[in-house]
Order: structure tokens, then C-alpha cells, then sequence
């Protein structure tokens, strides 16, 4: 009977260390993904990912996979564990990792979600109008116009006011002589138009 291939002890610490290398990928991805929300909440987007619909998948891939798998990862180790896997350091890294991946991203629920609303051009001017939602009040979800750089890459944040309920027809109005913006609301079960806020575009710019 010829012997078996004797592993090298390189290659068997190498292969055992695959969970942590992936939940650390996972964790790292996680982090990421919280700091992108913040600098989104904070009032600077990244036009890309809110504009295209190839960005916006891109980022809610990104978001699912932050929320999804640090759970399933966890349940997976725990099933190899239970059929007989020895747990090593590296799975109670992992598992470690994982749970901090969990609470980390958990956090993105209770943030809310930017929303595209409109994207307008005036002047030689993008502007991205945006809507914060959250759990907190679903009446009134602040509305935000960004205004975006010459190569329609980030948007920062120039004017606010209080929106309504996710989802509203919102109107702008955009009039090319006197350089400004009007975002209002249309009449709604019998209540008036209500306005929302003015911007007004600096014609110096």
C-alpha cells in the first residue's frame, strides 16, 4: 500500500487559517460599509452609487452581505463544529470577529437609508436631491439638496428642509432666470401644497 502524501506543517497551518482570513475580509468589508453610511448621513454621496442602477445594486449587494453573513458564517462554523471539526484558535477568532461584524453592521438598520429623489441641472450644475428615512418618524423624512462636483462624482450637502412620508411625488421647480431651485410637495388627500424649502443658486458660480 503506497503511503499517503505527508502534509507539510506550512500547508496545514495555512489551510486552518481560512475562516479567519475570510471572516476578516467579512469584517473589514463591514467597516467599510458602516463609514460609507456615515459620510452619506453626514451630507457628502457618492453620486455613482446613488444615480446608476448598476451603483445602486452595488451598494445594497454590499449592505445585504454585511448584514447576512456574519450570522450564517457563525451558523456555519457552529454545524462544523458539531460533526466533529476540532475548534482551533482561528474558529474562536472567527467567531469573535464575526460577532463584532454583527452588531457593527446591525447598526446601519437604526441609521436609516439615503434615497435618490431627483437629479437636476442648472447652470452647468448637477444637483442631487436626496431623502433621509429611518425608523424614528415615518411622517417627516428631512430632504437634501447636494450639489455635485464637474465629474458628477461626490455631493455635498447645500440646503435642507422637512420632507413628508417615504415615497411622496415631490416637485422642483427650476426657473433658468433667476438661477433657483423649489422643491414642494403636491396636494395630498385634501390637504395643500406645502412647500419645502427654496435654494438659490449663487450666479457668481
Amino acid at each position: 500500500m503506497a503511503d499517503k502524501p505527508k502534509r507539510k506543517h506550512g500547508e496545514t497551518a495555512k489551510a486552518a487559517m481560512w475562516p479567519l482570513k475570510i471572516v476578516a475580509s467579512m469584517f473589514i468589508l463591514t467597516i467599510l460599509v458602516k463609514i460609507f453610511a456615515d459620510i452619506s448621513l453626514q451630507g457628502t454621496l457618492v453620486a455613482p452609487l446613488y444615480a446608476t442602477q448598476i451603483g445602486i445594486a452595488l451598494r445594497w449587494l454590499i449592505i445585504v452581505l454585511s448584514l447576512v453573513g456574519p450570522p450564517l458564517l457563525v451558523f456555519v462554523f457552529i454545524l462544523m463544529l458539531l460533526i466533529g471539526r476540532r475548534l482551533r484558535f482561528d474558529f474562536i477568532g472567527a467567531i469573535v470577529l464575526l460577532i463584532l461584524s454583527f452588531v457593527l453592521s446591525s447598526v446601519l438598520i437604526f441609521q436609516g437609508e439615503i434615497y435618490l429623489i431627483d437629479v437636476i441641472e442648472l447652470d452647468n450644475h448637477t444637483y442631487v436631491l436626496s431623502q433621509h428615512r429611518d425608523d424614528y418618524d415615518l411622517r417627516y423624512y428631512p430632504v437634501t439638496l447636494h450639489e455635485c462636483d464637474n465629474w458628477f462624482f461626490l455631493c455635498t450637502a447645500i440646503s435642507h428642509g422637512n420632507g413628508a412620508y417615504a415615497y411622496a411625488p415631490y416637485r422642483v421647480d427650476i426657473d433658468n432666470e433667476t438661477k433657483r431651485i423649489t422643491v414642494s410637495l403636491p396636494p395630498h388627500l385634501g390637504s395643500e401644497p406645502r412647500f419645502v424649502f427654496e435654494y438659490q443658486v449663487d450666479p457668481s458660480e
